[in-house]
């Protein structure tokens, strides 16, 4: 019993997604956010319209484009 909820439990972490606080954009692993989190590093370029902050102007130019356009 014991066996099988340990399994469970293995397969929902493996299906839950990790949403990125500060742009929303999601992830199936922890190792992938940490990576993901890099892009927004010392955030120097900010949203004027939302939370999402970014080290590279053109990261932000992207953002724009995709989610405010």
């Amino acid at each position: 019993m014991q066996a099988d909820l340990d399994a469970h439990s293995t397969r929902e972490e493996c299906t839950r997604e990790i949403e990125c606080e500060i742009c929303e954009h999601k992830t199936s692993t922890r190792a992938h956010m940490r990576e993901h989190m890099k892009k927004h590093g010392e955030e120097k370029h900010a949203c004027r319209v939302c939370k999402a902050a970014y080290k590279h102007i053109s990261l932000l130019c992207r953002h724009y484009g995709q989610k405010h356009k």
